[in-house]
């Protein structure tokens, strides 16, 4: 395997150099003139999640961060959650297995990005027995296809329903590149861990287009996050080990729109043979195996209207296995499993019935075919506990434009859960343009979250009733302004009172609803662009998140800082830096200290074809402690530094 890939590194290596040797002065490329930035910060960037239409960002009705392809790939972001990083007011917690969302200084570990709404090109991700939203190597799609991705804080529900509590997470994907038809990534992250990414894609002259992606990712012999006793390290890092398969197709035609996609992600792991007597080492293995297939179709309806139908099939196995040795010495191994089946039905209309209204109404439903929980050791028999479930949402928005620089956006939704009745959630936005480039935003709206099937069978397993669903009211007030010719500013200023937070009890035993929380706190965001392509974004987010009585909440830190920026070097060369400060936090009975991180990355665009990058992530070797992301426990060091480095090879017949 070793050879292979050494025999690969090099055909990249010989490949690049004959493209270089060959290359001829033919002015620009298209690549090269996508590659050109603006050279000022702007108001316009176009933006679709916070009114679940696409607008202008100055016209949403709320504050909606983008991060964008370029700023991926010039960062050198290898995940979904590295991503998310860059976001104010977001914070993440990472071990082995998992990385947890934390927003606005609510982040509970073990929640599993449940209060989160994610959403793919408008495709809902939450899966359907804890609502996780995985943002690691099982993400449904590799970084390198994603466009954009889009964060939209506070309560949503006035228009996307269950789970988008927090905030609503959208990425839109990559369509046929006019440049490339086939793009060839290879990266590596530090000792033996290798990603090799193919897509190709191409627009017909019909119009139509298809496109299919493949990745996959290696990594053995890793550093670990929470190591073991102190013997045996060799072992220890030869039983850890990832890897993660990834394949996406489309097709697209006219306003249909079909895709299909795969993703198997295996950790291993180690973990004491024993159970009260150690026996050594063994290696456990976690499993997440996921497949999706969507339809969209869009009409227009005459000049000023629109219909849009979807209709979704999703499927995530996540499965456990841990050996163990009992004190007679019996060996077997433990699995605990989950099968989650969903359908997902959607239907929306929108369009303008006068010149100064604009409307949207819709329908969805989410129909679950099996919720299947299981724990047992294999060879004996085994008891699945199914179930069923299924929820339907209406919701209706009006944008009515009071006059040039007004306009309000009015919504509302109601949503029927099964056995749990119904939840409706208004939605006020009041957006007000007093000179270009400069917008005041108000907005309150609530939302919600019900008990997912895992906390439910906590519950009845104790005898008890499920947990009341979550509850939120939230009011928000931003105002965006230039600072100057080239910089642009932003600050935001919110409060939000929470309902029945769902916590888990003793030894996660079950769940109740905890006192009320109180919410609140202030975000500033600047931005600026200079000639040449130079620009910076910082960020600063100080929050307050505690109970009825005073007591903050387990992981919520008060201060979250950010700060990045790009600077060509001559015409082929790019360096980029970002960085994060996180303020100190408690987790359970633990307190984690501060902590603030570089990452470097430097891109070389060697021709048209071909781009070449090299990166180190903690610069300053930061010894540091974050949150377990999964359960409670001990805080987790994190990773020192890491070098990493790839090359991305373009290619159009």
């Amino acid at each position: 395997m070793t050879t292979i890939r050494a025999r690969f590194a090099w055909s990249l290596v010989l490949g690049l150099a004959a493209q270089v040797a060959a290359a001829q002065d033919s002015g620009p490329s298209l690549e090269d003139l996508l590659r050109q930035e603006p050279d000022r910060p702007s108001a316009d960037v176009a933006v679709s999640t916070a009114a679940r239409l696409a607008q202008s960002s100055a016209q949403a009705p709320g504050v909606t961060r983008v991060v964008t392809r370029q700023d991926i790939q010039r960062l050198g972001l290898r995940t979904l959650a590295d991503v998310l990083r860059l976001f104010p007011g977001l914070y993440l917690a990472q071990d082995d297995l998992f990385t947890q969302m934390g927003v606005r200084g609510i982040g509970r570990p073990g929640d599993l990005n449940a209060r989160i709404l994610f959403l793919l090109d408008g495709l809902r991700l939450n899966e359907n027995i804890y609502d996780a939203g995985q943002v690691d190597e099982d993400f449904v799609v590799d970084v390198s296809e994603i466009e954009r991705v889009e964060f939209t804080s506070g309560s949503g529900s006035a228009l996307y329903g269950n789970n988008a509590f927090l905030g609503v997470v959208q990425v839109f994907t990559r369509r046929a590149d006019p440049s490339a038809a086939v793009r060839v990534r290879w990266r590596w992250d530090g000792p033996q861990r290798f990603t090799t990414h193919l897509s190709a894609g191409h627009r017909l002259d019909s119009g139509a287009e298809w496109g299919f992606s493949a990745t996959r990712m290696r990594a053995r012999r890793q550093e670990l996050f929470d190591a073991l006793p102190a013997y045996a390290v060799a072992d220890q890092q030869r039983l850890n080990e990832d890897r993660a398969d990834k394949l996406n197709l489309r097709w697209i035609q006219g306003g249909l729109r079909a895709r299909l996609g795969a993703v198997d992600r295996i950790k291993g792991f180690p973990v004491e043979l024993g159970i009260s007597v150690p026996a050594g080492l063994a290696q456990a293995v976690d499993r997440t195996r996921i497949h999706w297939g969507q339809v969209q179709w869009e009409q227009p309806l005459g000049d000023s209207a629109w219909l849009q139908l979807g209709a979704a099939r999703q499927q995530l196995l996540y499965r456990y296995d841990e050996p163990f040795q009992s004190r007679s010495g019996r060996k077997g191994v433990f699995r605990f499993e989950t099968l989650g089946l969903w359908d997902l039905v959607e239907a929306r209309a929108g369009g303008a019935w006068t010149d100064q209204h604009e409307w949207m109404l819709g329908v969805e439903g989410q129909n679950d075919r099996m919720q299947r929980i299981r724990y047992f050791v294999l060879g004996d028999d085994d008891s699945a506990d199914d179930a069923r479930h299924q929820r339907w949402g209406f919701w209706v928005q009006d944008v009515w434009r009071q006059s040039d620089n007004q306009r309000w956006v009015l919504g509302w939704r109601a949503d029927r859960l099964q056995g749990q009745g119904w939840r409706t959630h208004p939605r006020v936005a009041y957006v007000w343009s007093p000179a270009e480039g400069r917008q005041l935003k108000l907005s309150y709206g609530g939302a919600f979250r019900a008990p997912n099937r895992s906390e439910s069978l906590h519950n009845s397993s104790q005898d008890l009733a499920p947990p009341p669903a979550e509850r939120v009211r939230s009011l928000e007030l931003a105002w965006e302004a230039p600072l100057g010719e080239r910089w642009r500013g932003r600050w935001v200023v919110y409060g939000g009172r929470v309902r029945n937070l769902i916590d888990a009890g003793p030894d996660d035993a079950y769940y109740s609803a905890s006192p009320p929380v109180r919410s609140r706190g202030l975000e500033w965001e600047v931005e600026g662009r200079w000639r040449g392509g130079a620009s910076v974004q910082a960020s600063v987010a100080v929050q307050q998140s505690r109970y009825a009585g005073g007591e903050r909440l387990s992981n919520s830190p008060t201060a979250l800082a950010r700060l990045r920026f790009s600077l060509p070097l001559g015409e082929a060369w790019r360096l980029s830096v970002h960085g994060e400060a996180v303020g100190a936090r408690r987790v359970d009975d633990e307190r984690i200290a501060g902590y603030g991180v570089w990452h470097a990355n430097v891109v070389w665009h060697v021709e048209p074809q071909w781009d070449v990058f090299l990166g180190v992530r903690n610069l300053a070797d930061r010894r540091y402690w974050d949150a377990p992301a999964v359960s409670g426990g001990a805080p987790i060091e994190q990773h020192g530094r890491q070098a990493h480095m790839g090359v991305e090879w373009r290619f159009r017949p």
